[in-house]
């Protein structure tokens, strides 16, 4: 599981990478909102478990636990370190026949002690397995698209001649800075730059982009 948990995590932090312009500010952000999640979770849980004992005499789970638990498992689809911390749980879980005993006559769940690991019915550790694979397939499409569209743009400013319009803007921006006065970024786009038998062929890029 822990395995699995690093595959899962690192394609999603390297897609998460692209958006803060700051590695530190990025990775202290991914630990919140993972650290918020985890937390999220077990509020879920908590108030499902309270709602469902504080319920006389009830014969099923109640609408409020249900919900709880449908949200639950939206985040255990979602986040990686949310599906670690339920596959921890239902490892707790199978490891004691009372806290099995405990859950079924509480939330009537039907939860067997003797059900195999990895089985796709809880407490088994199939299903988290099985997401773990479905998070680790979404978020390397995500960066396959991601990197596929960057080599296209790079593509892009090859087919038009501006290879170089970065290195030219960052240049005079710079000696903008030296005179005190604000840079001015050049004409990215201008049609000159481009020849008559390239000129369909940016249109097409840019259409795409």
């Amino acid at each position: 599981m822990i395995l699995m948990y690093c595959m899962a995590s690192l394609p999603m932090v390297y897609v998460y990478s692209f958006i803060p312009k700051s590695e530190l500010i990025g990775f202290i952000t991914f630990f919140i909102i993972n650290v918020i999640a985890c937390f999220f979770d077990m509020v879920l849980h908590f108030i499902a478990v309270f709602s469902q004992a504080q319920t006389v005499g009830a014969s099923s789970i109640t609408t409020l636990a249900t919900a709880m638990d449908n949200l639950a498992w939206v985040l255990v689809v979602i986040f990686p370190c949310v599906t670690f911390k339920r596959a921890l749980f239902n490892i707790r879980l199978k490891s004691n026949s009372d806290c099995v005993s405990s859950l079924n006559s509480l939330m009537f769940t039907d939860y067997s002690y003797t059900e195999p690991w990895m089985a796709a019915r809880e407490p088994g550790l199939g299903i988290e397995f099985i997401i773990f694979c479905a998070q680790l397939i979404f978020w390397w499409i995500i960066l396959t698209l991601i990197e596929n569209g960057t080599h296209l743009k790079l593509a892009c400013r090859r087919s038009c001649g501006r290879d170089n319009d970065l290195e030219k803007t960052d240049g005079g921006n710079q000696n903008d800075s030296e005179n005190g006065t604000a840079g001015v970024v050049a004409n990215q786009w201008d049609d000159t730059v481009c020849q008559k038998n390239l000129f369909f062929n940016r249109k097409f890029h840019c259409f795409i982009l």
